[in-house]
């Protein structure tokens, strides 16, 4: 039988989101200043709120009370954060 270190799981996929998360963060960077550039407030409001569940993504408390891999897996998922992403000055 394998056993699994879920504490040490947990900061594993805190890292994993940490890693996903740093190339959409450059690129909504760009995008924020291409909003500013043509004063595309509602586009600076949704990139705003966009970064901000980048970073917390993280601390997410969820993460902390997982009781397995396979909900662990579930919250704040990589993909979800990729998913989530959707620049408007596209």
């Amino acid at each position: 039988m394998i056993n699994i270190d879920l504490n040490k799981a947990k900061d594993i996929w805190k890292n994993i989101i940490r890693f996903n998360r740093a190339p959409l963060l450059e690129k909504l960077d760009i995008d924020f200043l291409k909003a500013l550039e043509t004063n595309n407030t509602q586009g600076l409001q949704n990139i705003i709120r966009i970064k901000n569940a980048l970073r917390n993504a993280p601390n997410d408390i969820r993460i902390e009370t997982a009781n397995s891999i396979s909900e662990l897996e579930t919250i704040n998922n990589p993909q979800n954060l990729i998913d989530m992403y959707s620049s408007p000055t596209h």
